[in-house]
């Protein structure tokens, strides 16, 4: 497969169980070279992106999902998001003296303490909606599954793994049984799938591909691949969405920018582009109103 980008979503034929695989390369470098991370991050972006991806792919919406983290631990702020076109974007902050001694082990629960890890659905038309993943696994993979546990009562595993180049994922879920709840039956399907399924490793996720790997944990089921969907770094950034979140700002507070500087330069915190602003285009802003839950980063 030429695409190293990508997500293909699965079934299996006599079973009530679907999947959905990811693979990242350049998408998920894209995100590691907007930010100077320690490997500790690299690996939890690159499992968050994955998941981001999964995520959205068991949803039919248009719009966006993000998965979204804030805590007074070592890592400060989380965010992977993924449109329905499976275009993704990622940051972390982090205090990188806090980081020193934690490693590729440490869990979820140590690096973001204090806070709370968050999935919020942006639909382009209707209110958004927010639900909240206890933070009570040692991944990120285990939290999410107690997620859908709690909130979709939807049996669900799902494996995520990341180096400093590639990052994978790997999704099972239970579809809905009969009125009466799950049979036995089921039951004992879903357990025998998800014991093969434990036996994946994390470097069979980020080195096979979504045909190879099924093909090694599942060799006596029948399975049915859909159409492969690419998957690419994608910043939702523009200078006009960027000038109408200066607006969120007292005008006076610009213009004792504008009194030192001859222009307010605004970074996006996702991709880094530097969107540069004048007095002139800076006269639009009276004719705009200030939007909701928007943040800039001036200098």
């Amino acid at each position: 497969m030429n695409n190293k980008d990508y997500s293909q979503r699965f079934i299996f034929e006599d079973l009530d169980i679907r999947g959905e695989f990811v693979h990242l390369e350049s998408s998920y470098q894209a995100v590691l070279s907007n930010g100077d991370y320690p490997e500790v991050i690299q690996r939890l972006l690159g499992e968050l992106v994955c998941a981001s991806v999964l995520l959205s792919s068991i949803l039919k919406y248009e719009g966006r999902l993000a998965i979204h983290a804030q805590s007074e631990g070592p890592v400060k702020l989380l965010v992977a998001e993924c449109s329905d076109k499976n275009g993704v974007r990622a940051i972390a902050h982090f205090d990188e003296e806090r980081l020193t001694d934690f490693d590729q082990n440490t869990p979820l629960s140590a690096l973001i303490t204090g806070g709370q890890l968050a999935i919020m659905i942006q639909p382009a038309k209707g209110k958004q909606y927010q639900g909240i993943v206890p933070l009570s696994g040692n991944t990120l993979a285990e939290c999410l599954e107690g997620y859908f546990e709690q909130s979709e009562q939807l049996p669900t595993r799902i494996y995520l793994a990341a180096d400093q180049q590639k990052a994978g994922g790997l999704l099972l879920q239970q579809l809905p049984g009969s009125p009466d709840g799950v049979t036995e039956e089921a039951s004992n399907q879903w357990e025998h799938i998800t014991t093969l399924a434990n036996t994946t490793r994390s470097q069979e996720l980020t080195e096979l591909s979504a045909d190879t790997l099924l093909s090694r944990l599942f060799v006596e089921e029948s399975i049915r691949a859909f159409e492969v969907q690419s998957v690419n770094f994608q910043c939702r950034c523009s200078k006009e969405k960027t000038r109408f979140a200066l607006s969120a700002m007292k005008r006076q507070e610009l213009e004792d920018i504008l009194e030192k500087k001859q222009c307010i330069a605004v970074d996006c915190q996702f991709c880094t582009t530097r969107y540069e602003f004048t007095r002139d285009d800076l006269k639009l802003l009276d004719q705009q109103e200030a939007p909701q839950n928007q943040t800039a980063t001036l200098h």
